[in-house]
Formats: C-alpha cells, sequence, structure tokens
C-alpha cells in the first residue's frame, strides 16, 4: 500500500548493566519496539571477578546482623557465584522486562568477561536487527583508560 506505516517487528538487543546509566537506554528501546511482536532481548553480563566481590561485599554485611554467622560457615564463593548472581540479574531483567507489555521479551544473563565479544557473537547467532545500548562518550586518555563497551560492538 502506498503511504502505509506497517513495519514487521524487529529483533532489538538491549543491553544493560544494572545501573541508572544504562537504563537510560530503555526509553529508546521502548519508542523502537513499538510494533506488537517485536522481540527485546534484554542482555546483561556480569564480569565474574566483580560479581564475587559483591557476592563477598554481601557477605560482609550479613555478618555485622545479629544471629547466627556466616562466618561460621564454609565460605566457597566460587561456588556460590554464578547461582546468586545469575538469579540477582535474572530478577533484575524481569523487573525491566515489564516495560515492554507488547513485546516477546527475551532475559539473557551472561557471566564472564568480554561483554563486547558476547553482545556481538550473541547478536549475530539470533539474528539480532538492532543493538540499543547507552555510551558514555568518552574520548582521548579517559576512553584508553576506560574503555568503551559501545566501541568494541561497533567494530
Amino acid at each position: 500500500m502506498a503511504g502505509s506505516t506497517d513495519f514487521e517487528p524487529l529483533k532489538i538487543l538491549l543491553t544493560l548493566d544494572g545501573s541508572e546509566f544504562a537504563e537510560r537506554a530503555i526509553p529508546v528501546a521502548q519508542r523502537l519496539a513499538h510494533v506488537p511482536g517485536t522481540e527485546v532481548h534484554l542482555f546483561i553480563v556480569a564480569d565474574p571477578g566483580l560479581a564475587a566481590a559483591h557476592v563477598t561485599a554481601g557477605l560482609g554485611q550479613a555478618n555485622a546482623t545479629p544471629g547466627p554467622s556466616v562466618k561460621d560457615e564454609p565460605l566457597d564463593v566460587a561456588a556460590e557465584l554464578p547461582t546468586s548472581v545469575e538469579l540477582m540479574l535474572e530478577h533484575y531483567l524481569e523487573t525491566v522486562a515489564r516495560q515492554f507489555p507488547r513485546c516477546i521479551v527475551k532475559p539473557v544473563v551472561r557471566v564472564g568477561p568480554y561483554p563486547a565479544a558476547q553482545i556481538a557473537a550473541y547478536a549475530e547467532v539470533h539474528d539480532i536487527d538492532l543493538i540499543v545500548m547507552a555510551t558514555h562518550g568518552r574520548s582521548g586518555l579517559n576512553r584508553l583508560v576506560h574503555g568503551s563497551v559501545a566501541g568494541e560492538v561497533l567494530r
């Protein structure tokens, strides 16, 4: 039809990291996902080293409360890491998923290094049409020091 504004549903990959900054990309993805049936893949990668530090910090806070001490139990952060971190991230993505009521939402949690490589590989394997992500817009020395996941994905 001439002048028709019908669009095919897209496959959108929305990358998040749990930060307010990354969540600035959510409204952009919502606007792009206006066609019913659009697939929104909510994607988060947790670095295992940072996740282990988070779990360990959480255990430290648990020890500050009255009652039986977690210190009395054998501590195997590596064994607890995948379950606790992945469950926490899955819950986070379920919360974000509610913001896409007319879409097919696919939450994806990965624990591992190299988020840019994981994002690019996932997008290729799943025939993603569009990647939506926030970027700090760093340049120069600041970019060299802190890196740019968005820049790596673009390359």
